[in-house]
């Protein structure tokens, strides 16, 4: 019996090292995609992001409002044109990265970036306040209920993004808090010249 608790306790002690010593396993190279799957999907991505862009822009039809807003002489819509012009940048935009998540982390963040600078841009435009004012007023007329949405309500929840790139030194500047010593410009003393009498 002694001998018995003796070998159960060493199997106690000696099972963990024995359950970490691993055989050897043949080694098979197993593809990475072998079926070809990631290609798909990228291509399928580019297909639906390709989809995506064509049919909002032409929902949008950007530029028949542009064309449209100078077309017949006798009834032109500067300021129409003036504000749809504006959102020119934005369709492009949505040509270039119609996917707002396509899974590329920086050029998604700048895609939103760019979105919010061009919705401030038309937000700024003088001409597209007129335009959603009228088209505000319109509504409210037609409308049996009065709705509560303005330019301003929508332009204040639109982020402000920076456009104004930090100029970056290429010396080393002081550290925060110090101030630097100006350059000393050595001051050139010319003597005055007698004045005739």
């Amino acid at each position: 019996m002694k001998k018995l608790i003796v070998l159960a306790f060493a199997l106690l002690l000696a099972g963990p090292a024995l359950a970490q010593t691993t055989l050897p396993r043949p080694r098979i190279p197993i593809p990475i995609d072998p079926l070809g799957l990631n290609a798909k999907i990228e291509a399928n991505e580019a297909k639906i992001g390709t989809d995506i862009a064509k049919f909002l822009t032409e929902l949008a039809a950007i530029p028949d409002a542009v064309a449209l807003s100078t077309a017949i002489p006798g009834l032109q819509d500067p300021v129409g044109n003036a504000c749809w012009q504006q959102f020119g940048p934005l369709g492009e935009l949505i040509k270039a990265h119609p996917l707002v998540v396509s899974g590329k982390a920086a050029a998604d963040l700048e895609a939103l970036r760019l979105a919010a600078i061009g919705l401030n841009q038309i937000c700024a435009n003088p001409n597209c306040g007129q335009m959603f004012i009228d088209a505000t007023n319109a509504a409210a007329a037609i409308a049996p209920m009065a709705n509560g949405i303005s330019l301003q309500s929508i332009c204040a929840k639109i982020p402000v993004i920076g456009t104004s790139a930090v100029p970056t030194a290429v010396t080393p500047t002081a550290g925060i808090g110090t101030t630097a010593t100006p350059a000393v410009v050595p001051v050139v003393v010319v003597p005055a010249v007698p004045a005739k009498p």
